[in-house]
C-alpha cells in the first residue's frame, strides 16, 4: 500500500519503530476533517480525497490532502469534524519490509460543526467593488468556485478567467489565475483586476461573499441572492424573428434555439447548419453560452448564418416577455429576438 499521509504522523511512527521488533505499532493523532472532498491523484487513478488539518484550533488555515481512508469514519459533506484516529504501521511483506503500510481507524469524534466554505461552491455575481465606499458595480461580472476540483472561474465584465484555489481556510484564501482572455476593456475592468489580485481573506454574510485585502479592508463583494433559479419559461423551443432589432424576412430555414435548463445545453439551427452548446451561466436575467459547435454544410446565404453565430456567442443577458425571448450583449444591445413555438 502506497501511503502519502502527513509527514509529521509518519515521522512519529518511524521514530517509535526504532529498536523494536514488534510487528505492529499504533499511535493516535487528533485532526480536523474538512466538510468537502477534493480530487487527488493516487497511484492508479484520480479520486475524491479527504482534506485535513492537524492544527488543533484551526488558526493556521492550511489544509492538506489525506491519501487514504479512515475505517469507521463517516464523512459528512458540509461539516467539519474533529476526530482522533489511530494509525498502525507494519511491513507490507517479508520481501519488501522497507515499505511502510499504514492503516487508519477512527477512535473518537470530538466535535462537529458546519463548514462555511461549502457555501462558496456557487455562482456569485459582482455586487460592489472598492471605489471610495464600494460604490461602483459591474453587473455582468461573476465568479464560480468548484471546491472539489480546487478551481475557480468567472468574468470581470469583459474577459473570462480561470484558475486554481491554492488554499482556502476558514478565513484565508489564496487564488492563482492561470488563464484569461485578452480582449481590450474599460477602466472598470482594470479596477476589478486590481482589487481581485489583492485578495487574501474572505467572509460570508447572508447572501454576500466579501473579499478582504492584507489590511483586512473589504475590497470586493459578490452576491448569490439574485441567482435563485433561472426563468424556467425559457426552457423551450424558439424560432428567430428579429436580428439586431430588424424583422427577419421569411426564409426556408429560419434560425431556431432550444434551451434545456435540465441539461444546461442549447440546440438549434443558424439557418443553414445545426449547432449545440453549453449554458455556462444562467440567472433570472443573465445567460452565457460556451462550447458552441456547428455542422459544416455550405448554404447560399452563409453571411447571415455567420452573423447569427457571432450574435449567439455574444449573448450576456435576456428578457422573456409575451412569448418572446430577446438576447442582449454585455452593453445591453439587442442581438436576436425569438418567438416561442413549442
Amino acid at each position: 500500500m502506497n501511503s502519502k499521509i502527513f509527514s509529521a504522523l509518519l515521522t512519529i511512527f518511524i521514530l517509535q519503530s526504532c529498536g523494536t521488533n514488534r510487528e505492529t505499532i499504533s499511535q493516535s493523532k487528533t485532526i480536523w476533517i474538512s466538510g468537502y472532498k477534493a480530487i487527488c491523484q493516487v497511484p492508479e487513478h484520480k479520486m475524491a480525497c479527504l482534506q485535513f488539518s492537524d492544527d488543533n484550533n484551526l488558526r493556521k488555515d492550511k489544509w492538506e490532502t489525506f491519501h487514504g481512508t479512515i475505517q469507521g469514519f463517516n464523512f459528512q459533506n458540509g461539516y467539519l469534524q474533529k476526530i482522533i484516529i489511530i494509525a498502525e504501521k507494519k511491513p507490507t511483506s517479508e520481501s519488501d519490509s522497507d515499505q511502510i503500510a499504514l492503516k487508519y481507524k477512527l477512535k473518537k469524534v470530538l466535535k462537529k460543526k458546519k463548514d462555511k466554505r461549502v457555501r462558496m461552491q456557487d455562482y456569485w455575481t459582482l455586487d460592489k467593488i472598492k471605489h471610495g465606499k464600494l460604490e461602483k458595480t459591474t453587473e455582468l461580472s461573476y465568479l464560480f468556485f468548484d471546491l472539489n476540483k480546487k478551481t475557480f472561474s468567472g468574468s470581470n465584465g469583459c474577459n473570462n478567467f480561470f484558475g486554481n484555489i491554492k488554499n482556502i481556510g476558514l478565513n484565508a484564501i489564496e487564488l492563482e489565475r492561470i488563464f484569461t482572455t485578452v480582449r481590450g476593456c474599460d477602466d472598470n475592468v482594470n479596477q476589478f483586476n486590481s482589487v481581485f489580485n489583492s485578495i487574501t481573506a474572505y467572509e460570508i454574510k447572508n447572501h454576500h461573499l466579501n473579499f478582504l485585502d492584507a489590511s483586512k479592508n473589504k475590497v470586493i463583494s459578490f452576491t448569490n441572492k439574485a441567482i435563485s433559479t433561472a426563468n424556467f419559461r425559457i426552457h423551450d423551443i424558439f424560432v428567430a424573428k428579429k436580428f439586431n432589432g430588424i424583422e427577419i424576412s421569411s426564409r426556408e430555414d429560419m434560425p431556431t434555439l432550444e434551451i434545456n435548463l435540465n441539461t444546461m445545453k442549447i440546440y438549434g439551427t443558424n439557418g443553414c447548419n445545426s449547432y449545440t452548446g453549453n449554458i455556462d451561466f444562467v440567472t433570472e436575467n443573465l445567460i452565457f453560452f460556451r462550447g458552441l459547435s456547428y455542422t459544416k454544410k455550405t448554404c447560399s446565404d452563409m453571411d447571415f448564418s455567420k452573423m447569427f453565430d457571432q450574435a449567439l456567442a455574444q449573448a450576456s443577458s435576456y428578457k422573456f416577455e409575451n412569448l418572446h425571448l430577446t438576447l442582449f450583449d454585455k452593453h445591453g444591445k439587442e442581438l436576436i429576438t425569438f418567438l416561442k413555438v413549442d
